[in-house]
């Protein structure tokens, strides 16, 4: 019937019966108003007719004819049409926020990594996953430093994951952009897979852009809630070339909880022998502050040696693989080369010119300048005069200038030797004396090569009663004045036999009665204190600031000024050993930086020793050796391997300048993290074995704190009405989703029945009957 009607009525598109179709009115009346038409139409219809004089039937035939006539009208202007529905739900999103920074390779999550526990959970709730998905728009999203989609399989709910590697975690930026994925769209929740650590403030203006939209977010907790500790070892510092025999202190940083301490071992690469230690008790300053730890360790015989720096805690470490570093160190059997000068033979020249005489790794040149600029002269290499050109001086790995009146050295002498510190690396050792160091310095070339300022014409005070001396940190870290082996006999501890023989004045012997008092105001600012005087009296609290040995760097030396002339004293203490323990060091200390210019040919070096991945380092070659310079070109090649195997070639220029013949320089950015190999390739360097191995760092070193932070996302959750989802719980999370889907409303389509030329021809049939039967009666 259906059928029938759609094909009088023209209906192709929409049809009666058809789904969706129904019956509607483009101008609907109401009710009332449709009994009122009737009503009308019925009653000015019979009213038209009443008074007519004509059978009854012929009127009443008028009457309804008119009236269905004025009904028809009605209908028509009311505007009837099929109506078909346009609107449409639109179903709500749920987008998972999946972390994958380096992070999440740590294994604090029961028998594996965090990412091992993501990847469980996911795979364990694919089912619940899939039903999220049949009723929500599910979508993924990756993040590290930046957000990103992560791809899904033809029909998988869950996203395909690649390793962890991202160099930092920005979590927040990360919820900004899955709310930007979505905005305008009606958004059930987010779903966020994280350990909680973040670069950025996850807590700032993205959650609470999520927490006004009114949108939960789901935390997924990865890793162990109360997780290990993690200890991290920085980069050692230690000198590139030492003597045999020699002191030589490496300055390791430890980054970490001061919770617990640990200990940091020095271990011979090719044997595996541990060749010194350090122990870091609990809540050390090393630990709580990042302050470097000084190891010392003496090594041994001639050779290239490279050694393992290892950090070992009390407690299991989060990280293993950041607790170890490699350094190398090249050691030579080359003697220092010491010019000794001082005015007169005092009881500390004497001692001192002796202990090199007998020290096989010292060959020395001692001389006493007398005023007419006569000089006597000892030691173990004779020279015809004080040094006055530049290869004069060169031999000198050290020059001790003694209680020496300034003016008995010409001015191209002061101006050689200040040279010879500045320019060549050798170190300068000043002896105060009560005659003439420092005061007949001042004002001369060599003034600034003094650790402290004298103001004006004011005289350096002395220590008007005895005093001792205390060992400060710097010493410590370099090395300096160190006590162990013969100093510390009997095994005692080192610490305590400073407090209880070294600085205590009840021995006797440990007693300096005559001292200069260097302001600790008159030090410059890069002077290091390495030790202090302490009054006998102890009425002076400030001991560290009333400096007794300091050094300072100038240019490419090294400078150290000791203010009494009575370490000599100490012989009486332990014969020999103190007084060598408090020399050799400080003698190997101040030659080492010119033995690191001169000990090699030339020196192949990367800036910073830890360059960040995408900042520029340079690499510079330096030649020492001036057969090398006679022949250098104005370019090197060096070639850098990279982690994963390429290679890549720089070409270093060589510096401009008269000085800068033999320095040659680059820069350098790494794109690569982790170890990287520098070779020098050049036909000059070849035979040479340069090379250098920079550890590029990440810009946001993800794994510098590797430790969960599961408050923050606890505190994500409840501000935007969330829950906090354990892993294993993961398939509850279809009940927890709110529904949030929407019906959007469209335009009907419609097709109007009113204009169809069956209506017309029903309203001309009417009008035809009435004015027919009007006919018949004879009614005009």
């Amino acid at each position: 019937m259906s059928g029938l009607v759609d094909a009088i009525f023209g209906l192709e598109a929409m049809r009666f019966g058809a789904e969706g179709v129904e019956f509607g009115w483009a101008r609907p009346l109401p009710g009332w108003l449709w009994v009122l038409a009737i009503a009308l139409a019925l009653g000015g219809s019979f009213w038209s007719y009443s008074r007519l004089d004509a059978p009854r039937r012929a009127r009443a035939a008028l009457v309804l004819v008119r009236a269905l006539s004025l009904l028809l009208l009605v209908w028509m202007l009311a505007g009837p049409r099929l109506e078909r529905d346009r609107s449409t739900v639109e179903r709500d999103w749920v987008v998972g926020v999946v972390d994958r920074s380096a992070s999440l390779g740590v294994a604090d999550a029961g028998r594996g990594s965090r990412d091992d526990e993501l990847r469980g959970a996911l795979e364990a709730a694919a089912g619940s996953l899939d039903s999220i998905a049949e009723s929500k728009r599910l979508a993924w999203l990756g993040f590290d430093v930046a957000a990103y989609e992560l791809p899904t399989a033809d029909g998988a709910s869950v996203p395909g994951l690649g390793p962890p590697s991202g160099d930092g975690t920005r979590l927040g930026a990360a919820l900004g952009a899955a709310l930007e994925r979505v905005r305008g769209r009606p958004v059930s929740a987010f779903v966020v897979f994280s350990d909680g650590r973040s670069d950025d403030d996850p807590g700032g203006e993205a959650t609470r852009a999520i927490a006004r939209a009114g949108v939960p977010v789901f935390v997924v907790p990865l890793g162990a809630e109360a997780g290990r500790e993690d200890w991290r070892l920085r980069a050692p510092v230690s000198p590139g070339i030492a003597y045999v025999d020699d002191l030589v202190p490496v300055r390791v940083r430890i980054e970490g909880p001061a919770s617990s301490g640990g200990t940091v071992q020095l271990i011979d690469s090719q044997t595996g022998e541990l060749v010194a230690s350090e122990r870091i008790e609990a809540g050390d300053a090393a630990l709580a502050s990042g302050e470097p730890v000084p190891v010392v360790f003496r090594p041994g015989e001639a050779g290239d040696r490279r050694l393992e720096v290892r950090f070992v805690p009390d407690q299991p470490d989060l990280i293993a693989q950041n607790n170890t570093r490699s350094i190398a160190i090249r050691v030579v059997d080359d003697p220092i080369r010491v010019l000794h000068l001082d005015g007169a033979p005092r009881w500390e020249q004497r001692y001192l010119r002796a202990l090199m005489l007998r020290e096989r790794s010292i060959v020395s040149t001692s001389l006493i300048l007398s005023a007419d600029r006569r000089f006597q002269q000892d030691g173990n290499e004779t020279i015809p005069r004080l040094p006055v050109t530049p290869s004069e001086w060169e031999p000198f790995d050290l020059v001790v200038v003694g209680d020496l009146r300034a003016q008995l050295m010409t001015a191209d002498q002061l101006e050689g030797l200040r040279r010879h510190v500045t320019e060549s690396g050798a170190g300068l050792l000043w002896l105060g004396g009560p005659g003439s160091t420092p005061m007949s310095w001042i004002g001369t070339p060599l003034e600034d090569l003094l650790p402290f300022t004298v103001p004006g014409s004011v005289e350096l005070p002395l220590w008007d009663e005895p005093v001792t001396l205390a060992r400060e940190p710097a010493a410590e870290r370099l090395g300096l004045i160190e006590l162990t082996g013969e100093g510390a006999a009997d095994g005692a501890d080192v610490q305590e036999y400073w407090a209880g023989r070294v600085s205590n004045p009840d021995t006797g012997w440990s007693v300096f009665r005559w001292a200069q008092r260097v302001p600790g105001e008159w030090l410059k600012p890069t002077s290091e204190i390495f030790a202090s005087a302490r009054p006998v009296s102890g009425a002076d609290g400030s001991a560290a600031g009333r400096p007794l040995v300091t050094g300072m760097r100038y240019g490419s030396g090294r400078v150290a000024y000791v203010a009494t002339d009575e370490v000599w004293r100490w012989r009486f203490g332990r014969g020999e050993a103190l007084y060598e323990r408090f020399w050799l060091p400080m003698i190997r200390h101040l030659a080492r930086g010119r033995l690191e210019r001169t000990g090699q040919r030339a020196v192949l070096s990367v800036r910073p020793e830890e360059p960040i991945r995408g900042s520029v380092a340079n690499v510079v070659v330096e030649l020492f050796d001036q057969s090398l310079v006679d022949i250098a070109p104005p370019s090197l090649r060096i070639a850098v391997t990279e982690p994963g195997g390429a290679e890549v070639e720089l070409t270093l220029i060589r510096e401009p300048g008269p000085r800068s013949r033999g320095r040659y320089s680059a820069a350098w950015t790494p794109t690569r993290t982790g170890e990287h190999r520098v070779v020098a390739t050049d036909a000059l360097l070849a035979a040479l074995a340069l090379e250098a191995s920079p550890r590029v760092v990440p810009p946001g070193d993800e794994l510098r704190r590797p430790q969960t932070d599961h408050a923050t996302l606890r505190s994500i959750a409840e501000a935007t009405g969330g829950a906090v989802v354990r892993p294993d719980q993961l398939s509850t999370l279809v009940d927890l989703l709110p529904n949030r889907e929407r019906i959007v409303v469209g335009r009907p389509e419609t097709a109007d029945l009113w204009n169809r030329p069956p209506v017309f021809a029903i309203l001309f049939v009417l009008l035809s009957v009435e004015w027919a039967v009007r006919r018949l009666i004879r009614l005009s």
